[in-house]
């Protein structure tokens, strides 16, 4: 979705990743990393984007979204706010109770990078099909490489539709270790933030 707001430089414009339900089109939530270099959070959290401000919401756009008919498991992979299109995937697979497993490995690289992780937990102890693993490293690829090793290694992501969000390197770095094991370019789902 892209939001717009007034601002005294002049417009800002930003792509961000739903992290809410589509089902719930009246309720948009999207996760906002302080970062000094991205124009709409440096507003959010200086405080020059008050409550009321008037947001202009254009889209939903892409094409990271869950297939019609959902018959494989999950395998959904995260990294730091890549977690909000993942949690907005995961909630839309709950509501339409299609998916058979949900399995989510999210990497932290930041002391507060786990963030929602009492949602996650929440989750696992209320359904017997989703199952999660919190991660750390100071890098994102090089977490990349040690999660890519662990899903390899068990194997059951062969049956999985794969969701792989967040930062571009963490992103290729999976894209290339699961490519290099086989998996089909139809159930890999990449988006790079």
């Amino acid at each position: 979705v892209t939001l717009g707001v007034a601002a005294p430089g002049g417009d800002v414009q930003s792509t961000r990743p739903l992290a809410s339900c589509p089902c719930d089109e009246r309720n948009l939530h999207f996760h906002i990393a302080r970062d000094a270099d991205d124009e709409f959070a440096r507003l959010l959290f200086a405080g020059e984007l008050a409550a009321n401000a008037v947001v202009n919401v254009r889209g939903p756009l892409g094409d990271f979204v869950l297939p019609a008919g959902l018959a494989r498991p999950l395998l959904m992979l995260a990294c730091d706010v890549g977690f909000a299109p993942i949690k907005s995937l995961i909630e839309s697979a709950l509501a339409a109770e299609e998916a058979e497993s949900i399995t989510l490995h999210w990497l932290a690289t930041r002391a507060d990078g786990h963030y929602l992780a009492n949602q996650c937990r929440a989750w696992a102890e209320a359904l017997d099909h989703f199952h999660y693993r919190l991660h750390t490293a100071k890098e994102a690829a090089a977490g990349a490489q040690r999660l890519a090793a662990e899903v390899l290694a068990d194997g059951a992501w062969r049956d999985c539709e794969l969701y792989v969000a967040g930062p571009a390197n963490f992103v290729e770095a999976l894209e290339d270790e699961f490519v290099l094991a086989g998996a089909a370019r139809d159930r890999l789902h990449l988006l790079s933030l």
